[in-house]
């Protein structure tokens, strides 16, 4: 057999009819790789898919990841997702109701510490809040750099 990569403007420019036509395919999503067109070439070639290329849209939405894990049935941490453009329309809405050792959203309380993380699962700006009992604050996650992790 052989192994055929796909060269990158390829991938980037080509539409997938045009891409290399393969018996199987490994695929992983990362940020700036045309999932959908990805999606398309499995669609249009059926290539024996070593991971499920679909199932990585589900993987990059950290809400639908939760909202599958419920539906499975699969314990998984008390959580809200908050929608920030919404809040940001209307900051008086009274949907988020911060304290210094809680967030109110929608009626549902969350104790501190929590974790804040992005819909977007390829973003990695995390937040860890604290409560006063602690120190209070909160520190930024982000992908680790050298030796660093955090702010």
């Amino acid at each position: 057999f052989d192994i055929v990569v796909f060269p990158e403007p390829t991938i980037l420019n080509l539409p997938p009819a045009e891409w290399p036509i393969v018996e199987c395919l490994i695929a992983f999503s990362s940020s700036g790789f045309p999932l959908s067109k990805c999606i398309e070439y499995v669609r249009l070639r059926n290539p024996r898919c070593i991971n499920n290329v679909e199932a990585q849209e589900v993987l990059i939405s950290r809400v639908s990841v939760y909202r599958n894990l419920q539906e499975w049935c699969i314990p998984c941490p008390d959580h809200v997702v908050v929608d920030h453009l919404a809040l940001a329309s209307q900051p008086d809405c009274g949907d988020l109701v911060e304290n210094e050792n809680f967030i109110i959203y929608k009626g549902k309380k969350i104790s501190k510490p929590f974790v804040e993380k992005p819909e977007n699962g390829d973003r990695h700006d995390i937040w860890i809040y604290y409560p006063r009992s602690i120190g209070g604050g909160a520190k930024k996650l982000f992908r680790k750099v050298k030796d660093q992790a955090s702010e």
